[in-house]
């Protein structure tokens, strides 16, 4: 990134390495093929780097002083690879299994949710990309993004069942059952932001 201050680097370097602790981890557990390998792979790097980047919403200050970059462009690093992974991981499951319906969800939708759960997970992330995409012809476009939220919680709840927990792995159920954690209070911190810049009339009003 242009302009990556000292601490930008060591905040990057730190991330680099949760994301090659991962994929360590991943190696280790008994894979049946290099593609289940690639599955799980994307879709935990995908989530991670999702994750990140709705973290960093309510502290677009912050990280343009740490990373020396604008918030967006950091942002859309992580947002992209995210979406990047995320969407690797169903086309890896599709030539794993030969067929394209993994991409459709199964009735009745609550027999198998958690599978379900991945399959509406991004469509929801691309409603959301779409939303950015219009921002600035779309006075409303951030309600569209907002779906992101649920495009992530959806997916790591997918990921979490689909794996039986995380293949019973301790660092890796910590890993992420906090980040889902920390993704929530960054939405509310987020929400509570907007609310304090409001003027009262729109508050009350």
């Amino acid at each position: 990134m242009p302009g990556l201050t000292r601490a930008g680097a060591v905040a990057a370097g730190a991330i680099v390495v949760v994301f090659l602790a991962v994929a360590a981890v991943v190696v280790g557990l008994p894979n049946p093929t290099p593609v289940t390998l690639g599955i799980r792979i994307a879709v935990l790097w995908g989530v991670l780097a999702m994750g990140i980047a709705a973290l960093m919403t309510p502290f677009l200050a912050e990280v343009r002083r740490v990373f020396g970059s604008p918030f967006l462009g950091v942002h859309h690093v992580f947002a992209g690879f995210g979406l990047a992974a995320n969407t690797l991981h169903p086309v890896l499951v599709a030539v794993r299994s030969s067929s394209f319906l993994v991409f459709v969800p199964t009735l009745p939708f609550l027999d198998r949710y958690a599978m379900n759960a991945g399959r509406i997970s991004l469509p929801l992330v691309y409603v959301a990309v779409v939303g950015a995409l219009v921002r600035a012809r779309f006075a409303e476009w951030r309600y569209f993004h907002l779906v992101i939220y649920l495009g992530f919680l959806a997916g790591l709840f997918h990921g979490m069942f689909m794996s039986r927990f995380f293949f019973g792995n301790l660092f890796l159920t910590a890993l992420y059952l906090g980040l889902g954690v920390a993704v929530v209070g960054a939405f509310v911190a987020k929400r509570w932001q907007r609310r304090k810049r409001a003027p009262a009339t729109t508050r009350t009003g």
